[in-house]
């Protein structure tokens, strides 16, 4: 997850000095300094306390040489951008994207100079090189932060080195330290450089690059808005559904992250209170959880898993008897593409559903069907491979209609084939109706693993 995480925070949070291959990060938030390991390797040092409308607040800071994915994907991007200039016109980054007809003049006007400033960039960069200028390098290195992790992020992707859910991940990150989650909407936030009175490029270049680099991702955004002193790329309606898609891929890593977040700021919170406790006599303890950055994650979790139970499709295949024990298919599907075929069985006294699959896929599905309501993990099978198992509880925890009509479906074939008792029909009809009222997950053995085919 560290390139995902670079590619996200070069961007949008941190501040770089390439001339001695440094990088610093700073916030208000413990838990967004604690990925800032992905850039660098220092101590998360405590920087400042100091005075807000919501009390005291903290400032994290880390400052390290950064680290070798930084330095690779700044080398690679280098040369991707370099390598660019003048060979894409930018005027195309703003097709189908909703913006003002005083902004869209306005943008035509950047793209038209964007590589012209872009080659000044670049010769102001080779020649600081050649001359050593280490001042000149660094203070560069506003500009190249941005540029460089987009276009390596787009020839990365292109190659096939960089996956759909790796850039899943960057955006995610990128709408983490400087974006916001509404209702139905995301917003990401563009900047100019920091602190330059006469910018090589502006906040408008950043954001024609930035359009240009979503749309070869195949992230298309909605639309573009001035905000104060930075631009609005926003995601709604189909373009924000086509971001939540990919971002169903994202999911087994997000629920990773807020899992060791979560457990870091439980051991976080007792460790501060005995701290203050027994130095100042007073009962206080710092609290992550309260953290807007932590919020905002299980934010982004919680509208991928609104998507995953208004857009997930089931059907099912027709009951097959020829083998050992009926079995049925189930297909689950998420934004036209089957995302998993899933093995139905009756074992004679309970349903078992099982899939077998690469592990990408299976902990995709187990996520999905976290996010419908019935906990799961996926295990290594020497035999089958990854796999997905779910006995009956685990089966109606999945509270989804067309997944309990798919279930109750095979349970009246199994009925019409004479292959299920009556009261046993009739127990698992109620079961399914109602769901379980606590949920138990099959334990795993070796001999419980039925064979079936890959997915």
């Amino acid at each position: 997850m560290a390139k995902n995480v670079a590619i996200g925070a070069l961007p949008t949070d941190v501040v770089l000095y390439p001339g001695i291959k440094y990088v610093e990060g700073s916030t208000s938030y413990l838990s967004q300094a604690l990925t800032y390991w992905a850039l660098a390797e220092g101590r998360i040092s405590l920087g400042e306390v100091y005075p807000s409308v919501e009390g005291l607040k903290v400032r994290w800071r880390i400052q390290s040489n950064y680290s070798e994915i930084v330095d690779e994907i700044l080398k690679k991007g280098y040369t991707v951008f370099d390598n660019l200039k003048g060979n894409i016109n930018l005027k195309t980054a703003f097709t189908d994207v909703e913006i003002s007809d005083e902004l869209k003049i306005a943008f035509e006007k950047v793209a038209e100079e964007f590589w012209e400033r872009a080659h000044q960039l670049l010769k102001q960069w080779e020649e600081a090189e050649k001359s050593g200028n280490v001042n000149l390098l660094n203070k560069l290195g506003k500009y190249l932060r941005v540029l460089l992790p987009l276009a390596y992020a787009v020839e990365a992707y292109k190659r096939g080195e960089l996956s759909r859910e790796d850039i899943a991940l960057a955006v995610i990150f990128a709408v983490l330290y400087d974006g916001s989650i509404s209702k139905g909407e995301i917003r990401l936030y563009v900047g100019g450089p920091e602190k330059e009175e006469e910018p090589i490029m502006t906040h408008d270049h950043f954001t024609a690059f930035w359009l240009w680099a979503l749309k070869e991702l195949g992230l298309k955004p909605s639309a573009l808005y001035p905000g104060r002193n930075e631009f609005h790329i926003v995601f709604r309606g189909d373009e924000m559904d086509n971001l939540m898609n990919a971002f169903t891929l994202a999911l087994p890593k997000l629920y990773e992250l807020s899992n060791a977040l979560t457990e870091f700021a439980d051991a976080f919170r007792i460790a501060s209170g005995e701290v203050v406790r027994s130095k100042f006599g007073v009962d206080w303890a710092y609290d992550v959880k309260e953290e807007s950055f932590l919020k905002k994650l299980n934010k982004i979790i919680a509208i991928t898993e609104d998507y995953i139970r208004n857009n997930v499709t089931v059907d099912k295949r027709p009951l097959d008897t020829s083998g050992q024990r009926p079995k049925a298919v189930i297909r689950l599907k998420l934004g036209g593409e089957v995302v998993a075929r899933i093995n139905m069985y009756w074992t004679d006294k309970v349903l078992h559903a099982q899939f077998a699959g690469s592990r990408e896929k299976a902990e995709r599905l187990a996520s999905i069907l976290r996010a419908l309501g019935s906990e799961t993990k996926t295990k290594h099978t020497r035999r089958i491979g990854w796999v997905v198992w779910l006995t009956t509880d685990g089966i109606i925890a999945i509270r989804h209609d067309g997944w309990l009509k798919a279930v109750k479906s095979f349970v009246d074939e199994l009925k019409d084939k004479k292959l299920i008792s009556e009261d046993r029909y009739k127990q698992l009809v109620r079961d399914i109706e109602a769901g379980p009222n606590t949920v138990k997950f099959a334990a795993w053995s070796s001999q419980s693993i039925m064979t079936t085919s890959r997915n």
